[in-house]
């Protein structure tokens, strides 16, 4: 198996790494964290009548399991949006996924799509928090808040940022990637099933693409 790229920072005294796996790695905290995992979507999709295959989302689940064995990790952080909708068969393949994972303390921060009842996180032993999780220096959240923590640094998904690279003959790839500014991180979308939100570049930001397996800073 290639490992991931990866790009290592220091934020407030505390070494990431922005996976090209589409994850943040806490490393001293033995901590993943992702965002916009969106299960079910894909069966919602083929409910309408389009063909999604299911090998979309077991993609995803073997992309988390891929992250785990590159960066051993206690703990897996969703800053929203782990769940698309209500129960359906995708969701099945996520319940056959965490039995293999038992041992792994999944925190899921709400999102706008995790509708399901509480007795189903409990029952899968994910812990639901809602609004918001701080973890100093970090504050974890779904989706960034308009006025933004003095003393923390905001880690929120929602967006699906994305950038638009331009070659030399014009041709041109939209990518997924981490969004950076001093006081918040925006983390791509981590299901491959989701569109990109490309807008315009934002002075003092920093982005951070990811083309395959590699990252790199744009």
């Amino acid at each position: 198996m290639n490992e991931l790229d990866f790009i290592e920072l220091n934020i407030s005294g505390e070494k990431l790494l922005l996976s090209a796996g589409r994850a943040l790695i806490w490393p001293s905290k033995e901590l993943i964290i992702i965002a916009d995992l969106h299960l079910g979507k894909t069966a919602l999709f083929r409910q309408y009548g389009m063909a999604i295959p299911s090998s979309v989302q077991e993609n995803d689940l073997e992309n988390i399991s891929k992250l785990l064995a590159q960066f051993p990790s206690k703990k897996l952080i969703v800053v929203g949006d782990m769940f698309h909708q209500d129960f359906n068969n995708d969701i099945q393949s996520f319940l056959n996924w965490r039995n293999s994972f038992d041992a792994l303390e999944i925190i899921l921060v709400e999102g706008n799509h995790d509708k399901l009842p509480a007795s189903f996180y409990k029952k899968l032993d994910i812990t639901l928090v809602q609004q918001y999780l701080d973890i100093a220096p970090f504050r974890f959240v779904h989706q960034t808040p308009k006025l933004l923590l003095e003393d923390m640094i905001t880690i929120s998904g929602h967006l699906h940022p994305g950038v638009r690279l331009k070659g030399k003959a014009k041709q041109g790839m939209r990518l997924p990637c981490f969004t950076l500014t001093e006081s918040s991180m925006v983390l791509p979308a981590f299901s491959l099933f989701t569109g990109l939100h490309i807008g315009e570049a934002v002075k003092g930001c920093e982005y951070y693409a990811i083309a395959g397996n590699k990252i790199m800073k744009v």
